[in-house]
């Protein structure tokens, strides 16, 4: 049995995501063949800082993002950055000795290849590109990697641009859990089970781990548009933000039927099925695991940066709608509670782009255990 280990930060929740993504894949198409674990070496106060300026201060995120995405500079704070984190990764490294190293969060790949040169190791290393469209040039410092794994084609034409050979790089799509299928759940049964009413309008409101993109002020917007108010409910995920969901959970005190609050749901496929719209910051996993249950997006808030691509994806591929003002946003809400054919245009296009990543899992999975000489399926 082959050991992987998934170096990811809890920072946002989309690394943990993809992370376990990539563990269900393996797990599913060579059972039997993997021991996958998952390891964050960041300190715990990147996770805290990096939730309070996603959501306190996305301008000062957005400022670090552009001013460090140059590629010397970009080397030079991965080598620094290693120094911090180098020990405990050889620690984890030496208690595990694994096969294959799949690295998701940018920051971590110097102090990954520290930590292995030090052991005197000889694992594959795999790079997976978290982000899709707004890659930071923190992923291309680090280019002694075995494999390197793009979930979208724009991905590996900047990557060759950005001296990661060609041969090196591999698209899968992004390799969205099974769970998200739509065909796995009735919309009727999952609202019965939810306690939703069959007749409302359901508005998902999330999109961030941490609880970012001004979910708050958007929660109360749409309870104070009386059209929205009357024919909706609100799904909200609030994510890992104790403070966020007290002030949500009082917030629908005022009327429980319109305010549904969950923190950080273990349901989200089950969430996703029962909604009509799917609202709130664009996060990849965001929109990808909406698309897979046939939702449109609509997109209203990003990091500055990191996912300002993703809103240009939603745009360009039409598969729902992007406004960051709050009230503009909430007008066109209710623009489309009133015409639901609104929806239905963009289903086409959402149809469109899940197939284009179909048999991502396996693809992603195909590829590990071609690098690490597991025989195929």
């Amino acid at each position: 049995m082959k050991k992987v280990v998934i170096v990811y930060s809890k920072s946002g929740g989309g690394h943990l995501t993809l992370g376990k993504d990539a563990k269900e894949a393996l797990e599913t198409y060579y059972p039997g063949e993997f021991d996958v674990s998952f390891f964050d070496p960041l300190p715990s106060i990147s996770t805290y800082l990096y939730g309070k300026l996603g959501s306190d201060w996305p301008g000062l995120w957005g400022l670090l993002y552009h001013s460090t995405n140059k590629t010397l500079l970009a080397k030079v704070i991965n080598l620094l950055g290693s120094t911090s984190i180098t020990n405990r990764i050889l620690k984890y490294l030496e208690k595990v000795k694994p096969d294959v190293i799949i690295i998701n969060h940018a920051a971590t790949t110097f102090g990954v290849e520290k930590a292995v040169r030090k052991l005197g190791i000889k694992p594959k290393i795999v790079v997976e590109f978290a982000d899709p469209f707004s890659v930071h040039k923190l992923w291309y410092a680090y280019k002694n990697a075995n494999l390197y794994l793009a979930l979208v084609e724009e991905t590996i034409s900047d990557a060759v641009k950005n001296g990661i050979p060609k041969d090196k790089l591999v698209k899968t799509g992004y390799p969205a859990s099974s769970r998200f299928d739509a065909s796995r759940y009735s919309k009727a049964t999952t609202r019965e089970i939810l306690n939703l009413k069959q007749d409302s309008f359901v508005l998902y409101v999330g999109g961030s781990g941490q609880g970012g993109g001004s979910l708050l002020k958007l929660c109360k917007k749409l309870g104070e548009n009386k059209t929205i108010k009357n024919r909706c409910q609100l799904v909200i995920v609030a994510g890992r933000n104790p403070s966020l969901v007290k002030k949500l959970v009082k917030l629908s005190a005022v009327d429980t039927t319109f305010f549904n609050v969950f923190a950080h749901a273990n349901n989200v496929p089950q969430l996703l099925s029962a909604s009509d719209l799917i609202v709130g910051k664009a996060g990849p996993s965001f929109i990808f695991e909406a698309l897979f249950m046939g939702k449109p997006v609509f997109s209203t808030a990003c990091l500055p940066g990191q996912e300002e691509g993703n809103l240009e994806f939603i745009q360009r591929e039409d598969v729902g709608w992007v406004e960051k003002n709050l009230d503009k946003a909430v007008l066109q809400i209710e623009r489309i509670v009133i015409d639901p054919k609104l929806i239905e245009e963009k289903l086409t296009n959402v149809t469109r782009v899940v197939k284009l990543h179909e048999n991502s899992q396996k693809k992603f999975a195909t590829e590990i255990a071609k690098l690490c000489g597991v025989e195929s399926f």
